[in-house]
């Protein structure tokens, strides 16, 4: 008997393979873009949480007002949009600076801390407040604070920031 050894795949083999890769990645995109969504909305929610922490960690080092303001859209340089009083986007980004003039806008004798622009159109990003301020002894001036953050595919989070001035990532739309 002379058996000749297979070395490859056959044409047949080929095609079905590849069909079958083929049902199985338009099976998997859509489930993937659903997370990478929710990564977006995970992504900005931590960095979001981590700056309040920043800006409530650094009035309590420097015993100053320090305030997270929204970023103005469209300015040519970093501005608070705290001035808008109904003002509650926060897509644009936002801004860390001690507040020595006490109005949560920064003025000329304020320390810029951080500014964090934020792309534009990937997670729509709504604030209770246009700022929030932190007291030298951490607490934070006014109401409670809530963020919401929603991608579409994706789970809403929510960014909830107590009267104490601490920072938490929840779930859902409830604080």
């Amino acid at each position: 008997m002379n058996r000749r050894k297979s070395l490859g795949f056959t044409l047949a083999e080929t095609a079905v393979t590849l069909s079958v890769a083929g049902v199985l990645t338009a099976t998997a995109l859509p489930n993937l873009s659903a997370l990478q969504a929710s990564r977006q909305v995970q992504d900005e929610a931590a960095l979001l949480a981590g700056t309040l922490r920043l800006a409530r960690s650094e009035a309590l080092r420097r015993d100053e007002l320090v305030t997270v303001c929204a970023l103005q859209t469209g300015a040519s340089e970093p501005t608070c949009d705290a001035d808008s009083p109904g003002r509650t986007d926060w897509s644009a980004g936002w801004m860390v600076f001690v507040d020595r003039g006490r109005r949560g806008l920064l003025d000329e004798g304020d320390l810029r801390i951080q500014v964090q622009a934020l792309p534009a159109n990937r997670v729509a990003l709504t604030g209770s407040w246009p700022k929030l301020s932190f007291h030298g002894t951490g607490v934070q001036s006014g109401f409670s604070a809530r963020f919401n953050l929603v991608a579409p595919g994706a789970d809403p989070l929510v960014v909830c920031v107590a009267k104490p001035g601490r920072a938490r990532v929840a779930r859902g739309v409830v604080c």
